[in-house]
C-alpha cells in the first residue's frame, strides 16, 4: 500500500481534498493512504510517505521541505506543490491523478 502525506497548516482543507480524492482511487482500484500532516509535525509522519504533497499556503516551504524528505531514511520520496486553483477548488480528481503520475514516476 502507498502512502501519500499532504503537508498543511491546519489540516482541515486537505482533509476535505482527501475525501474528495479517494472515489478515484477506488476507480483504479489501488489501495492507497493519503494521510493530511500538519507541518509542525511533519517530521514525525514523513518516514511512513510514499509521495509527500505541499498544500499551496505552505509552498514558500517547499524547499525546506524537500531537504528535509532528501536528508531523511527514504531520500527518494517524490515531494511537490499541489496547483494553487485544484486546492482550493477541490479538484480530487486532478489533485490524484496529479498524485498517481508522480507515485509512478511520471511526473516531476
Amino acid at each position: 500500500m502507498k502512502t501519500i502525506a499532504v503537508v498543511c497548516a491546519y489540516c482541515m482543507s486537505a482533509g476535505l481534498l482527501i475525501k474528495k480524492m479517494e472515489p478515484f482511487a477506488r476507480e483504479r482500484d489501488v489501495t492507497i493512504r493519503m494521510v493530511p500532516v500538519r507541518y509542525s509535525q511533519f517530521r514525525d509522519d514523513i518516514v511512513q510517505a510514499d509521495l509527500v504533497l505541499i498544500e499551496p499556503a505552505l509552498s514558500y516551504l517547499n524547499t525546506k521541505i524537500e531537504k528535509t524528505v532528501k536528508s531523511g531514511p527514504q531520500p527518494a520520496i517524490p515531494v511537490a506543490s499541489i496547483d494553487s486553483h485544484d486546492y482550493a477548488t477541490l479538484q480530487g480528481e486532478k489533485v490524484f491523478n496529479f498524485a498517481w503520475d508522480l507515485l509512478e514516476g511520471k511526473a516531476r
